[in-house]
């Protein structure tokens, strides 16, 4: 060892020892360069725990690819930000039946709030913050606004704690709002944990869950609190088409294609997956998180366990209404709504909004506890007042397995002693029992009227209006069949029930299975203008009616065979706000879900997000094809709910549209419109994405 002249032999050793280690580092620097490092696609994963002494605690897991492997505690969750990539970002909740239901929802809204923290304020900023402050009267229709919905989520969550001890569905709605706490919580979490300034007021909250809310209480306001104030409600422009493809054998594909419309500053869009355990009601989830058989554990928790759908940064429902449902008792719905226009505006008279429960709780209410068709339908059927929609609900489970599959369903029952004690006169069963026994009696379509069950036994906050609510549901019936009703096995592979139609106008609902009118056309098409003649008139709206409504059709949807003809279909149909040479507007279609299933039960859904357009506008082959969209006008056929009225006559409603765009949306060709766009592409021009799931 050298040693240095006047240092000791100490200093001299301990000088070696430095120099050795950063020899060592230098060393260990060029071998880990050569390694390969692990790439990541962006997915951050957390789990939340949750202890009777300590409450709640988040774990964040940072970039994840192996997702099967993050710790489960009471939720976990993986988010995925790709909205400049692909237009969508991803979010994937799982929580365990093992905990309370409250300790679920809360803890889901929290993971939801932490993990996309700052997708939730830039879709706040964009959307309810920008609309606010946009002028005085915007403003002070804000305040009203706000102001109601405080008050009717105060009262909802006292009568959810009142009667959800012994109703189902009012159980579901407590849930809601437990997880909407649980979102406020983690979104703070998120933000101190970010160590940034952004604030959203609580009230906000409340507002971004009640964005379908809002377009009829905006309704109600110009009409009956400040006429003449300028504010314009968004046009109903949303589009549905249901296209059967049939084999030799009976039918062999489903094609089902929806695009929502809104703002085009609302384009921060996500695809979710909630994956969360309920169970029927609280005596029967567990207290803590008991050793226990997951099997009989599982007897009690709801059917809708596996809720899919296109929605928003910090909104628990889909609100561009599209959900694809499943659970553990094996049954599969789709169910998707649009916006339905609505000429009687005295309807809203009758509505106590106090006391109505808003649409994002009722619907997924009713995803949860529906086990097909006409049980979604006969839940959702509850308190019908806000959320002016129509929907189509389709039980798959009657597709793939030609009925045998909810045979096996319907026995696959639950304790017989978790039933629901509610003595409400127009309340609906909610055992599978129950639900077995129901849809084994002939059925038929009747309408009644009945005070509004709200108010029963609740005197919290006394109302100077009470409702009266009309609505048309199946009930069971001694009676036989109407004549139109089609059994199983009579002709083709479904037994009534496969597809259900929902017209909701204000305090008025009408639900019926219309099996066999959509298998007979071979197609089913919706744009906003209600289906039965009974919501029809009563919705008093304009169909510009035709009788060029079969041939029309036939023209445009001879060619629809695959997603890729669909997509086409829409494309050219879609309604582009910024293109439209009256009013232009940065409103219209802006997005496209498409699903497909087979016979075999192969299952395909699509995604694309923004406002449509079609790429092969000016190709060589096209023009003959897209004249015959655009140079005629799309129709609907509108049934009639009266027998003696039918007779087999049909009225029908239009479906107008701009020029089809030929370009993707530019947001440098809009500027003038001065719409806040933060954390949005400039140009969306995006390919179809199909989300991929980690967990069951």
């Amino acid at each position: 060892m050298l040693k240095v002249v006047g240092a000791s032999w100490h200093k001299t050793r301990i000088g070696s020892y430095i120099l050795i280690g950063a020899l060592m580092l230098a060393v260990a620097a060029l071998f880990l360069a050569d390694m390969e490092r692990p790439t990541y696609n962006g997915t951050y994963c957390a789990t939340t725990y949750w202890a009777r002494n300590s409450g709640y605690r988040l774990e964040f897991w940072g970039q994840r690819n192996d997702l099967d492997q993050v710790a489960k505690g009471v939720v976990r969750a993986c988010f995925r930000d790709s909205i400049l990539t692909n237009g969508w970002s991803q979010l994937e909740l799982e929580s365990q039946s093992s905990y309370t239901d409250t300790v679920q929802a809360y803890a889901a809204g929290i993971m939801e709030g932490a993990l996309t923290w700052h997708n939730i304020y830039m879709h706040w900023s964009n959307t309810i913050d920008a609309v606010c402050s946009k002028d005085e009267e915007s403003e002070e229709f804000c305040d009203w606004l706000r102001g109601l919905i405080t008050t009717n989520v105060d009262t909802v969550k006292k009568m959810a704690d009142m009667k959800g001890k012994h109703d189902y569905y009012w159980y579901q709605i407590a849930l809601f709002y437990d997880q909407l706490d649980g979102l406020e919580i983690g979104f703070r979490k998120g933000v101190k944990r970010s160590r940034m300034d952004y604030e959203i007021p609580k009230q906000d909250f409340l507002l971004m869950n009640a964005a379908v809310d809002i377009r009829d209480l905006k309704i109600y306001y110009t009409n009956f609190l400040v006429e003449n104030s300028g504010l314009k409600p968004d046009p109903a422009k949303g589009i549905m088409l249901l296209k059967l493809l049939k084999s030799p054998n009976g039918l062999s594909k489903i094609l089902l294609g929806h695009t929502s419309d809104g703002s085009y500053s609302s384009m921060l869009r996500m695809v979710k997956k909630y994956t969360l355990r309920y169970h029927f009601a609280a005596e029967s989830a567990p207290v803590a998180a008991p050793k226990k058989d997951v099997e009989d554990q599982d007897r009690y928790v709801v059917p809708g366990t596996n809720i899919v759908f296109t929605g928003y940064p910090g909104v628990l429902a889909s609100l561009d209404d599209f959900y694809v449902i499943n659970g553990r008792r094996q049954h599969r719905l789709v169910a998707a709504g649009v916006k339905m226009e609505n000429e009687h505006v005295n309807l809203w008279r009758k509505i106590d909004l106090v006391r109505s429960v808003s649409l994002a709780p009722r619907v997924m209410a009713a995803n949860r506890l529906g086990h097909s068709g006409r049980s979604w339908a006969r839940y959702f059927s509850r308190n019908p007042s806000t959320g002016v929609k129509q929907w189509l609900v389709i039980d798959m489970s009657r597709f793939v397995g030609n009925n045998e599959t909810e045979v096996e369903l319907l026995t696959a029952t639950p304790n017989s002693d978790v039933v629901d004690r509610t003595l409400e006169d127009n309340d609906i069963t909610t055992t599978m029992e129950q639900y077995a026994a129901y849809d084994d009696e002939a059925q038929r379509v009747v309408t009644k009227r009945m005070e509004d069950y709200v108010d029963d036994d609740f005197k919290g906050q006394p109302s100077a209006i009470r409702q009266v609510r009309m609505v048309t549901v199946p009930k069971s019936s001694e009676e036989p069949v109407a004549a139109e009703v089609v059994a199983a096995g009579t002709g083709h592979a479904f037994g009534t029930g496969m597809f259900w139609v929902v017209d909701q106008l204000p305090g008025r609902l009408h639900a019926e299975d219309i099996t066999e009118k959509i298998v007979s056309d071979g197609y089913w098409l919706t744009n906003g203008v209600p289906y039965f003649k009974e919501a029809l008139n009563i919705g008093q709206a304009n169909t510009n009616a035709t009788n060029s409504t079969t041939t029309t059709m036939e023209k445009i949807l001879q060619n629809i065979t695959d997603l890729e003809t669909l997509a086409r279909f829409f494309r050219q149909s879609a309604y582009r706000g910024d293109l439209d040479q009256d009013e232009p507007a940065a409103f219209g279609n802006i997005d496209l879900k498409m699903y497909t299933e087979t016979a075999d039960g192969t299952v395909h859904f699509r995604a694309y997000s923004g406002p449509l357009y079609d790429p092969a506008r000016g190709t060589t082959g096209q023009a003959a094809k897209r004249s015959i969209v655009k140079s005629e006008q799309l129709q609907q056929p509108v049934a009639s709910s009266d027998p003696k009225s039918a007779e087999g006559k049909e009225t029908t409603s239009t479906l107008s549209s701009t020029t089809v765009a030929s370009h993707p949306f530019d947001w440098s060709r809009i500027l003038p419109f001065e719409v806040r766009h933060q954390g949005h592409p400039d140009v969306w021009d995006f390919e179809h994405i199909t989300p991929e799931w980690a967990w069951i």
